[in-house]
């Protein structure tokens, strides 16, 4: 995740509630997800958000409180899938709201 791809940027929307896993981006064949910018809000404190490369945790448990989140943006990726697999957020404790950038890649 150290280089910067000309790959078009794509949007995915995330809403998340307890107890669920959301396909943010389905999984393409033989392609890497490279999120490369993140605007997330949670509504409870102690929001507990997994990122996951299909069943594996790529970030989290992270907690979130109430009106609070994360944003960050980085153009050589924040997170990326093992390739073939989707990109998702399992929430285990409130709901979450936002959006993110993300890159195909090869």
């Amino acid at each position: 995740m150290n280089q910067v791809s000309n790959e078009p940027i794509q949007f995915a929307r995330v809403n998340a509630v307890t107890g669920s896993s959301q396909s943010i981006v389905a999984l393409a064949t033989g392609r890497i997800i490279r999120v490369v910018e993140m605007h997330i809000m949670a509504d409870t404190d102690g929001t507990l958000v997994t990122w996951q490369s299909n069943a594996t945790a790529l970030a989290g448990p992270m907690k979130y409180n109430s009106g609070g989140g994360l944003v960050a943006k980085l153009e050589s990726g924040i997170l990326q899938t093992v390739s073939g697999e989707g990109f998702k957020a399992t929430v285990t404790v409130g709901t979450i709201n936002g959006w993110i950038h993300y890159q195909l890649l090869s």
